[in-house]
């Protein structure tokens, strides 16, 4: 007996298997480690990033992870090409568009 998918069957395979890829996520970067560089960003910038929102733009590397965000102006003024560092969990750096800030000192072991 031979079995023969009907182009409905074949659809609602596609369907879901188009699901299923779409709900992993696109990139390597957990929520959390994103939310570790606005608190880092917010905290350590010169910049007002409260006038901002972080939009993720990609990221570089593996153990060491520099994140690229793009900040857009809440008020339609210009937008920053920010960047975090992070390694294991721990933020190492941030650049709000006009400098780098290094947090070597301020992340302690936890």
């Amino acid at each position: 007996m031979t079995r023969s998918h009907t182009p409905l069957k074949t659809a609602a395979l596609c369907l879901i298997g188009a699901g299923l890829f779409a709900s992993f996520p696109a990139n390597a970067t957990s929520n959390g480690d994103v939310e570790k560089c606005r608190v880092a960003l917010t905290e350590q910038s010169e910049t007002d990033m409260s006038n901002y929102r972080l939009s993720y733009d990609r990221e570089e590397g593996n153990r060491t992870k520099t994140i690229y965000f793009t900040a857009v102006s809440n008020d339609g003024g210009e937008n920053l090409n920010v960047t975090c560092t992070i390694k294991r969990s721990k933020v190492l750096a941030v650049n709000d568009g006009t400098k780098e800030i290094s947090l070597l000192a301020s992340n302690d072991k936890k």
